[in-house]
């Protein structure tokens, strides 16, 4: 073979020692890269099938509507809309047809979806198709007389979606680290297979070789060697990837992209030095200095460390951007190139002080480390690996630690079930007793409802806060924060309860010939008045106490009746509202009317005093509430109208203390002490800031958080009707870890025993942890950045082997042994590694404060600043991987030099 080609060929076969270990970085490199990638998406595809999302309603999509005249053509358009907007994300449609006795009955389509089998790429498609299927099923011929559409599955695709998208993001960490440490890596030995070559270049050069025609020869060389390494070392990591996590969708092209990139990068890389190096041959004078470049790089990269510091602290907890998780990388990889860029000053300040004391070995070795910008070169990639495995050691650590907490507070107890508010409400506080029969280890009764702070809605949430602190794994308490509210109280209710006498008066008698549509006869007009009272115990729990109704006949001037309330719950409990209605009724055996006079009231009940408790209770002593009609006189009521009585109450008690969040505290500039008007259930109350937190559990932000005992007391004191706990959060023995498989187990037993009444649809529990993907991804690229630092350092070692072969001979010709050589050479890379282990140490422990919690809030999809810890893991593999391979190579770099040196000892002799 002759021409260019033959030469390439012979080339390679002359040089295969440096282009074999280019094509082992490359395959290493690759190989790291994809498996990142890949572990990346495992996470993020198990991120994307978290079941507590999906579960119930929250995983579907119903469309309702009427049955058209063409029903086939009806069921088929809904499902091309349906495919049309899950855009390739495979769906579960499901028909069915309920009858109401028409000609046109519902029909209701079901979207679902397969948590088990989903994808990222499936989230982010159905969160981009799914919202716009309203409209299209509207504007189409499918639907009739208007379309119902219920389900969460649009709000969980976007969540999802959101999830991926911020998983993904957290991975640009340790993929932009360790690209950055691939890169100088291949660089140096992309620059080391050139300089190899620089006597051959030199004859190439004077038989008339064109700068252009050596870099087609470098280039050519150069990306057939890398290509065969990344083609090997994709291939292996993909089969690696198959065996350890399964199939991951879309690897395949990541993987082939990373090798482009890979070999791209090595080509380029050879094809530069080669054409710089010829020049350098051809030309008369030097090239000049490095002080302008290093100036510039110096300033280009305290730019990038301020403006990433700048992207970290201006972050937004709950939705971080790409920019946002992108920045600790590159502050990262800013600041250990800072670091690196300094150790020269550094190790001469020691070279200088070294001088003063006995010995040589010491000083040479640190003037040659001050003055070698190639020497340094391990210090960036060690400096790199270890900040990497000290970021990766905090962000495992702060997930373990962390994570289950997070979830926890995500979902606000381990089990949350909502109970059936059908039926008389006879508590305020649902009972959760029967949890904790079932296994639970703590109980909490809970209001989760909307309120307004002005303009904006809030999320309540209302419980009392020694239960809630018992069932919340968040270890921070609210019953300090919450003390201090007015408690509710009033007479105490007798054994008989309440007494109520009332007597009607009809202050017009109408025509009862008038024709009402009754047939009966005859036609009867009574007033019908009944009773009501909220309860309070000595420890705040409310209880409603329905009480007796009479009929007042119409006949003569009007009638007198008696109401009792009373309790049959075990305690004492004491009266602190009593609530009396009217109705006129109009009937004739068979049917009946309320309110039917629109000309103006028709009865008046007078109220007489109240007996059965230990104190004054209703009329004339207590309060009318104003929240209710304008009435005549404290103690008359008019037919369609309640009146409530309260009793008194100390001034102030309208306020209670509150927790709020911060997305509530920033939105209207409130402190500790600020007082906040909150409206609730159409009552108006003043809550007292107490505390401050970045956010609060089982709830969307913005939240504020109250006594529900003291809510209820203010509601009562107002006259209205108290809220009611609709939720029971329970908290198993598990510990944080076991956490969400004890609660699965435990609400199965709940459905099946047939608890409060509830399907699995009511029961929501707490998910598994979030981010460990992105943590085992943080461990492999630590431990890959370890080996491509050990990679650099023997490259380097390699290269100082030729390149400082002139020192060798004219030490020698000094005097000084080959083992003083080889101790002082070794002695040199050590102070090298060792100042960029330090420095990495330094700047991962930085990083750790600084980013880890928005690493870790976005790679969990939670909010709020967690506790930093270290996992010993990471540290211990990362370190032991380098010392352990740094000795090695170092050991094999002594031999090389001390067999260098008495080689040129004997040359010498023998001449």
């Amino acid at each position: 073979m002759t021409g260019l080609g033959g030469l390439a060929v012979r080339r390679a076969a002359a040089g295969r020692g440096p282009l074999l270990a280019l094509a082992v970085l490359t395959g290493l490199v690759v190989a790291c890269v994809v498996g990142v990638i890949g572990q990346v998406e495992h996470g993020v595809r198990a991120s994307v099938r978290d079941v507590s999302e999906l579960a119930g309603e929250s995983g579907t999509l119903v469309l309702r509507t009427r049955l058209v005249d063409d029903g086939a053509a009806q069921d088929a358009t809904v499902r091309r809309l349906v495919a049309d907007a899950a855009r390739g994300a495979h769906v579960d449609v499901a028909r069915s047809q309920a009858a109401d006795g028409t000609d046109t009955p519902f029909v209701t389509w079901t979207v679902s979806v397969d948590a088990t089998s989903l994808d990222p790429e499936d989230v982010i498609r159905l969160a981009a198709g799914l919202p716009g299927l309203e409209s299209a099923v509207k504007g189409s011929d499918a639907q009739s007389r208007g379309l119902v559409v219920s389900g969460g599955l649009v709000a969980a695709a976007d969540t999802l979606a959101a999830r991926a998208g911020s998983f993904r993001a957290v991975a640009v960490v340790p993929l932009l680290v360790l690209g950055v440490v691939g890169v100088v890596g291949l660089g140096r030995v992309a620059s080391q297979v050139v300089a190899s070559r620089r006597r051959q270049d030199a004859l190439l050069a004077s038989r008339g070789v064109s700068r252009g025609q050596l870099r087609t020869l470098v280039g050519a060389e150069a990306a057939v060697t890398a290509a065969l390494g990344a083609a090997v070392g994709a291939v292996a990591s993909l089969l690696v990837l198959r065996g350890v996590v399964g199939p991951v969708a879309g690897i395949e092209q990541r993987a082939v992209v990373a090798a482009l990139v890979a070999v791209v990068a090595v080509t380029l890389t050879t094809t530069v030095r080669a054409g710089r190096q010829l020049e350098d041959l051809q030309r008369t004078e030097p090239r000049g200095t490095l002080a302008a470049g290093s100036v510039v790089t110096t300033f280009a990269l305290v730019v990038v460390a301020l403006v990433a510091t700048w992207r970290i602290s201006v972050a937004d907890d709950a939705t971080p951007d790409l920019l946002a998780v992108a920045a600790p990388a590159a502050l990262l990889v800013s600041l250990v190139m800072l670091g690196v860029l300094a150790t020269g000053p550094v190790l001469a300040m020691l070279a200088r002080r070294a001088a003063r004391a006995r010995g040589l070995d010491r000083v040479l070795a640190l003037r040659s480390a001050a003055r070698r910008h190639g020497v340094r070169l391990p210090a960036l990639v060690a400096g790199l690996a270890v900040a990497t495995t000290v970021l990766a050691s905090a962000y495992s650590g702060s997930t373990a630690v962390g994570g289950a907490r997070l979830a926890s507070l995500d979902a606000g107890a381990d089990l949350r079930v909502t109970v059936a508010t059908s039926g008389p409400v006879v508590a305020a506080d649902v009972d959760p007793a029967p949890g904790v029969d079932a296994g639970a280890v703590a109980s909490a009764a809970v209001v989760v409802r909307e309120a307004d702070v002005g303009p904006e809605t809030v999320t309540l949430l209302a419980a009392r806060p020694a239960s809630l602190d018992a069932v919340v794994r968040d270890g921070q308490p609210l019953a300090p924060a919450l003390a201090g509210a007015a408690t509710s109280s009033g007479p105490v209710l007798g054994a008989q309860g309440l007494t109520i006498p009332v007597t009607a008066r009809f202050e017009q008698i109408p025509d009862l010939d008038v024709d009402f549509g009754l047939t009966g006869d005859p036609r009867v007009l009574t007033a019908r008045v009944g009773a009501t009272a909220w309860l309070v115990d000595d420890e705040g729990r409310f209880a409603l106490a329905r009480g007796s109704s009479v009929e007042l006949d119409a006949e003569g001037p009007g009638s007198t009746g008696m109401l009792t309330v009373s309790t049959d719950l075990p305690g004492t409990w004491m009266v602190v509202s009593l609530s009396v209605t009217v109705d006129e009724v109009l009937s004739d055996g068979s049917r009946t009317y309320t309110q039917v006079f629109d000309g103006g009231h028709v009865v008046t009940i007078e109220v007489g005093d109240v007996s059965g408790a230990e104190g004054p209770v209703g009329p004339p002593v207590w309060e009318l509430s104003k929240s209710g009609v304008d009435l005549p006189t404290a103690g008359r009521l008019v037919s369609g109208t309640t009146g409530t009585w309260v009793a008194p109450v100390a001034e102030g008690a309208a306020r209670l203390p509150g927790v709020v969040d911060e997305t509530l505290a920033r939105a209207f500039d409130l402190a500790v002490g600020s007082k906040m008007p909150l409206t609730v259930a159409g009552i108006n109350v003043d809550v007292v800031v107490t505390e401050i937190r970045d956010r609060l559990p089982g709830v969307e932000s913005p939240a504020v958080a109250v006594d529900a005992d003291a809510l209820r007391g203010v509601q009562a004191a107002m006259g209205a009707a108290v809220l009611r706990s609709e939720e029971v959060w329970l908290r198993t023995a598990a510990d944080a870890a076991g956490a969400p498989g004890a609660a699965r187990s435990l609400a199965e037993r709940l459905v099946s025993d047939g608890t409060w009444s509830v399907s699995a649809d009511a029961v929501a529990t707490v998910s598994a942890p979030r981010g460990a993907g992105v943590a085992a991804a943080f461990l492999t690229a630590s431990v890959a950045a370890v080996l491509l630092a050990l990679a650099g350092l023997l490259s380097t070692t390699r290269a100082q082997v030729t390149s400082r072969e002139g020192e060798t001979v004219a030490l020698r010709a000094l005097g000084l042994e080959p083992r003083r050589q080889a101790r002082s050479r070794v002695v040199e890379l050590c102070w090298v590694l060792g100042s960029g282990t330090v420095l990495g140490a330094a700047v991962g422990l930085v990083m750790a404060r600084v980013a880890t919690p928005l690493l870790v809030n976005a790679g969990t999809g939670s909010t709020g600043a967690g506790s930093v810890a270290l996992d010993p893991l990471p540290v211990v593999v990362g370190l032991v991987l380098l010392v352990a391979g740094a000795a090695g190579i170092l050991a094999a770099y002594a031999r090389t030099v001390v067999g260098q040196a008495a080689d040129r000892d004997l040359r010498e002799v023998s001449a």
